[in-house]
């Protein structure tokens, strides 16, 4: 028997069965005999180049189906990556572009939140015209870019999960889905350096039984500096108001008389650091309404603290000024001590905002009086401001009650009210005063009635202080 002849090996390293055609010459040479394969004439396999079993020509072509799975996977892997990194380049670009709009409005004030600052109904309109265009403008490629990294992220391949590195345009990253976002109005108006707000002018109320009513009548007026520029809204108080007010004042009347002189004066005094403390708002009160300079208002600011503080000092001593002990001729004790008139009604100077209208207040309720004060009808908010810190100034309620309005309105009412016990006509024009002095002989009120204009910044003396006392004389006999 002649020697099988050898077969070449493979030159992929495997036998010939690695190339399928070993498994097609197995077949041809059918069954084998005790391991070795059939010979045909001359010695030869019938499979001719052929070598093995059909065994290993079965794994030969499971390793072939292997290596061209690899590839496979290999390639789809690197397709998978150069999309990842075209959808970056999208988001980058996205995220530029939208930088790069938000630059530009800033830059160029024809931001939404700019007109808005500036007032002008056709630059708010543009401004949110600009900014849904800018929206409708990045939303598409923000969507496209992020259907795209879902998309590769999802992608079937080894096994099953995105191993793609982590970006700011994935989802739920702050990335290309916020950065395209453009700012609307709301967001402009609170942007860094966007300081300016919309004015608001505030609008005042009355000051009635320690509580701050809006008017009944529900009427105000805008009150306005010397320049004509509108500085806030002031109630317009009417008749009912001043009978509300005449009411309370009646009200606290004997608590107020009946405090020791002492604690009228500790409240006085409160008052007064109060005012102190809110200097620079009513410094800028006092000037809108007077027309004065910032210097000029400050000094009257001032004096009116300082008043406060001397009538704070006379509740405890005017009854040794205007008291006495009377000589008699006989055995008997004449006493004479002052006491409160009881509801005062004041019309405050039109001329002096704060100072006139706290050297006619203060003296008044430092005797014991309760008061009804009209403000001055052009320049009414530093009284109703002063409203603001006598409510917390341990003041009790009712005895400072603050009208703003028309004192030719106000007037006739309260000089004609029979439980208002005595009236000041400081702040009423010449005729009105006259009028109102005649209606106030009707129920006998006393009057105080200045002859001529007043200078506020003198010492105020004690004139005002015994305006409204009365004098209670006692005859007592003398023990034996």
């Amino acid at each position: 028997m002649s020697e099988m002849p050898e077969v070449p090996e493979h030159p992929t390293g495997g036998d010939a069965a690695s190339t399928g055609r070993g498994t097609d010459a197995a077949r041809a040479a059918g069954p084998t005999r005790g391991g070795k394969p059939r010979t045909g004439a001359g010695g030869t396999t019938r499979a001719g180049a052929a070598t093995g079993t059909p065994r290993k020509a079965g794994k030969a072509q499971g390793a072939g189906e292997a290596a061209r799975r690899g590839g496979t996977g290999e390639k789809a892997r690197n397709e998978k990556s150069d999309k990842k990194d075209k959808n970056e380049k999208k988001v980058k670009t996205t995220e530029a572009r939208a930088a790069k709009a938000v630059q530009a409005g800033a830059a160029g004030g024809e931001t939404p939140g700019e007109n808005a600052r500036k007032g002008a109904p056709q630059g708010r309109e543009k401004g949110q015209e600009q900014a849904v265009e800018r929206d409708e403008a990045a939303q598409p490629a923000t969507a496209a870019a992020t259907r795209d990294a879902s998309a590769s992220a999802e992608s079937p391949g080894g096994s099953g999960t995105s191993h793609a590195p982590h970006s700011p345009g994935a989802a739920g990253e702050p990335g290309a889905g916020q950065a395209s976002r453009t700012p609307l109005l709301h967001d402009a108006a609170h942007a860094p350096g966007r300081t300016e707000a919309l004015g608001v002018l505030k609008t005042y109320k009355l000051f009635i039984g320690g509580a701050f009513p809006r008017s009944e009548s529900g009427r105000v007026y805008p009150v306005t500096d010397k320049d004509g520029r509108r500085l806030a809204n002031a109630p317009l108080a009417s008749r009912k108001d001043a009978r509300d007010a005449v009411v309370a004042a009646r009200k606290a009347f004997p608590g107020w008389s009946g405090a020791t002189a002492y604690n009228r004066g500790q409240i006085l005094y409160r008052i007064a650091e109060m005012l102190h403390g809110r200097i620079d708002q009513f410094q800028h009160e006092v000037a809108a309404a007077g027309g004065l300079t910032p210097a000029q208002a400050r000094t009257q600011v001032q004096a009116a603290i300082d008043r406060w503080v001397w009538y704070a000092g006379w509740t405890d001593k005017i009854s040794q000024v205007a008291g006495a002990a009377n000589p008699v001729a006989g055995p008997y004790f004449n006493l004479s001590a002052p006491e409160p008139t009881g509801v005062v009604a004041l019309l405050a100077p039109q001329d002096s905002s704060l100072l006139g209208l706290v050297s006619v207040l203060a003296p008044a309720i430092a005797t014991g009086n309760t008061a009804v004060l009209v403000t001055s009808r052009d320049a009414p908010l530093p009284a109703l401001t002063l409203a603001e810190v006598l409510a917390t100034s341990d003041l009790p309620p009712g005895v400072v009650n603050i009208l703003s309005g028309d004192p030719a309105e106000l007037g006739p009412h309260l000089a004609a009210h029979r439980d208002v016990n005595a009236l000041d006509l400081t702040g009423a024009a010449a005729e009105l005063a006259t009028d109102l002095e005649a209606a106030a002989a009707e129920t006998l009120k006393r009057v105080h009635r200045p002859r001529g204009p007043e200078d506020w910044s003198r010492d105020p003396g004690t004139r005002r202080l015994t305006a409204f006392l009365e004098t209670k004389t006692v005859w007592h006999t003398t023990g034996l």
